[in-house]
């Protein structure tokens, strides 16, 4: 009798573990976390930003002192030192009921200003590069004519009386050592040479020459300027016609203020300056390149003694008074759009996770928090990477190149998470909507608060229409692993 064997039951297969399920009030606290947790990056862009700044800023800045700097020029003035008569520097004075003599004091010196004055600027500009950081340097001819009435002048106090044969005149020019062919002073048949200054600061306050100034044109040392001895070819009692030119090099900007009674400034250039400013009238417009510009007639200063023609410099020429020219490259160097375009990436970020939430409750398939995470991350590399590429190709293009693999890869990624090709196209409009709203943002400055606000209130208002029919306590996402 044949036995047979008993059959081993094969082990049941263990069915498999309910899906676990969040609320949709859970998943949007996640979500939150989450989104907090994406601005790290965010603001780690913005450090990164602010050192390539200070590193564009200061390469710039010694690009533009390798070919002279940011020039300014005013000038000229004639100082003629004053003293006491012979017999009256000393004073008498009552000390412990004694009679003792003092020497006075050495009177101020006075400052003359021009009469009239004509001053004509001619440039010439070049690129200056290193890398991808340029500035547009440029080589200047400036020349000036003036006449001086030395009989026109504030009244001395009693005994005070002139010391012609000092009498100094002075040029300034923000940066000496830039200087092509040293100067000369033409005073009627007169050739005179022009020196790089000593000591000057402490003819006119040391602080024009601060990092404050709008017009560094003296430093404490007082190496920014010329100047020549004329005491001995000045007639106070006859006007003194004075003439020169000086050829020096710059970069970017060129400052020329008026400093007589009757100023005209002329200007031909070989291209177009960004900017042309008038301070009386600020932009000079239909400028042309090689035609000549005329500024017309100013005449807002007097001669004065030195305390106040000091304070008359710092309140007025150094702050309010001066013609710009100024020239801005337009080279690879987009910081300031770039963070425009980071403070409004916190604006970016939070409706690309308002955006992601929608598909997500719309949806019968849910997105991890790990991608919720990397969607968030890959926004915020976005502007690391408009860094890196708009370094050389300038912010506009930039944002361009780095905004269209950014919005693909997005809608990608929603299509796939989602099984739903509509889906990703709709993300990538969505998306693209999001950036060309940025970028119209940073260059509509004025319209910024209007635009933002109607975006963050139709934002809002979607999310709302969308999760109105959803039961927020039951919301069940389903898994997207399988």
């Amino acid at each position: 009798m044949s036995q047979t064997k008993p059959v081993a039951k094969r082990a049941a297969k263990p069915a498999n573990p309910p899906e676990k399920s969040i609320t949709l009030g859970g998943k949007l606290v996640r979500v939150i976390i989450v989104a907090a947790l994406s601005f790290v990056p965010l603001m780690i862009v913005g450090t990164v930003l602010g050192l390539r700044a200070d590193y564009a800023q200061n390469t710039v800045f010694q690009l533009e002192q390798s070919v002279g700097g940011r020039q300014a020029v005013f000038g000229p003035i004639i100082i003629v030192p004053t003293s006491w008569a012979e017999g009256a520097d000393q004073i008498e004075v009552v000390e412990n009921g004694r009679r003792v003599l003092r020497v006075r004091q050495k009177p101020e010196a006075m400052i003359f200003v021009p009469e009239t004055a004509k001053v004509g600027v001619g440039l010439e500009t070049t690129l200056a590069e290193a890398s991808v950081y340029s500035a547009i340097a440029y080589e200047a001819g400036l020349s000036f004519d003036a006449t001086f009435d030395f009989t026109n002048h504030p009244p001395l106090a009693k005994d005070q009386v002139f010391e012609w044969d000092a009498a100094t005149l002075i040029v300034y020019l923000g940066n000496t050592r830039s200087v092509r062919v040293r100067p000369e002073l033409m005073i009627g048949e007169e050739r005179l040479p022009l020196y790089a200054s000593l000591g000057l600061g402490t003819i006119l306050t040391p602080n024009m020459g601060s990092a404050r100034s709008n017009f560094p044109i003296a430093t404490a040392e007082g190496r920014n300027g010329f100047s020549a001895q004329i005491g001995e070819l000045i007639d106070p009692n006859q006007p003194l016609s004075v003439s020169s030119e000086l050829q020096f090099g710059g970069a970017t900007k060129l400052r020329v203020a008026p400093i007589g009674r009757d100023t005209q400034l002329s200007l031909i250039a070989d291209g177009v300056p960004t900017a042309l400013n008038d301070f009386r009238a600020g932009s000079i417009e239909n400028f042309q390149a090689d035609e000549e510009v005329t500024t017309g007639s100013v005449g807002p200063y007097s001669t004065l003694p030195q305390s106040l023609f000091q304070r008359d410099l710092s309140d007025r020429l150094l702050a309010q008074q001066q013609w710009e020219i100024t020239y801005d490259s337009e080279d690879a160097r987009p910081y300031e759009d770039l963070f425009r375009a980071l403070r409004y990436g916190f604006f970016l970020l939070g409706f690309s996770f308002l955006t992601l939430f929608i598909f997500d409750a719309s949806s019968s398939r849910a997105l991890h928090p790990g991608q919720y995470f990397l969607l968030g991350l890959i926004q915020s590399v976005f502007y690391a990477f408009l860094l890196a590429v708009a370094e050389f190709t300038g912010f506009g293009l930039g944002f361009i190149i780095a905004a269209v693999p950014t919005v693909l890869i997005t809608g990608y990624t929603i299509a796939q998470v989602f099984r739903s090709f509509i889906r990703g196209v709709v993300g990538v409009v969505v998306f693209g909507a999001f950036y060309a709203v940025q970028y119209f943002l940073m260059d509509k400055a004025e319209y910024s608060l209007l635009v933002a606000t109607a975006a963050a209130f139709g934002a809002i208002g979607v999310s709302l229409l969308v999760t109105a029919r959803l039961d927020w306590d039951k919301f069940e996402g389903t898994s997207n692993a399988d």
